[in-house]
């Protein structure tokens, strides 16, 4: 605890130094640049996860904990980037809520706790995102492995592929539109490898056949050993590398929308 608050208040000191000088001077390594782009991601443990992104100037970090059953804990800061000591700092920007879920009115309850909160966010030597949580200690002894940016549906014709966070995994859930009620899905379990970005299906992947007659439906099984590699491009479409059938190799997918990581696909 005194070697976490020793980093909190030099990263403070510098800070405050900073604002001082780099009026004069014209140079500040608190800022944003190409080093903070380490953070953004999706980082996630068992219980927790935590979505870092770059939007007008800012790192804003969204944090939650959902171990309470129907009750999820959320922090919400705006970060600022410490060069220094590749950090990111929020320094009495933080808001927490509990988010509670009624399942006989199918609803959600919000309660706001405080929104002074102060943290600071730093990878460690085994390349983990660690949270230190000023006001409660929240993050003491989370390690949050990196994720990418996955997260979300993406389309490319009459095909849609889902991709949420599935406790440190990604399930992804690919469906294709034949028409004339026919329908092929896949299904994936896939681990992110940071060293190369992708996500790469872990377990044997799943294809079905489904056929919708009103509200009744009939699927058969094709296989249950796919393989597949997903990649983001340098213009952000999402790659399906198919290694079983060669099926969306050559397609680019756009995302739709970033999913709320906690709502199942539509077909499971």
């Amino acid at each position: 605890m005194i070697r976490k608050n020793i980093r909190y208040w030099l990263c403070l000191y510098f800070l405050t130094l900073q604002f001082v000088i780099c009026p004069l001077t014209g140079q500040c390594e608190f800022r944003n640049n190409d080093q903070g782009n380490v953070f953004v991601s999706l980082w996630s443990t068992e219980s927790a996860e935590i979505d870092i992104r770059f939007t007008d100037g800012n790192y804003t970090v969204t944090v939650e904990k959902y171990d309470h059953g129907d009750e999820m804990e959320i922090w919400n800061y705006n970060c600022r980037y410490y060069a220094a000591q590749n950090t990111l700092i929020a320094e009495h920007t933080g808001t927490k809520r509990i988010s509670t879920y009624d399942m006989d009115t199918d609803s959600e309850e919000e309660q706001i706790l405080y929104q002074d909160g102060s943290a600071l966010f730093f990878i460690d030597a085994e390349n983990c995102l660690r949270w230190e949580d000023r006001v409660e200690d929240a993050g003491e002894g989370l390690q949050f492995q990196k994720m990418g940016n996955y997260c979300g549906q993406w389309k490319c014709e009459n095909t849609v592929i889902d991709f949420y966070n599935a406790g440190g995994l990604y399930k992804c859930n690919i469906i294709m539109d034949e028409g004339n009620g026919l329908i092929l899905s896949w299904d994936y379990f896939c681990v992110y490898e940071d060293a190369t970005g992708n996500a790469v299906s872990e377990f044997g992947g799943k294809k079905e056949r489904i056929k919708e007659d009103g509200v009744e439906e009939a699927s058969e099984m094709i296989y249950d050993d796919g393989q597949a590699i997903f990649s983001i491009d340098s213009d952000g479409y999402l790659i399906w590398q198919d290694l079983k059938e060669d099926i969306g190799n050559k397609w680019k997918f756009e995302r739709l929308l970033l999913s709320d990581t906690a709502v199942q696909p539509f077909i499971s």
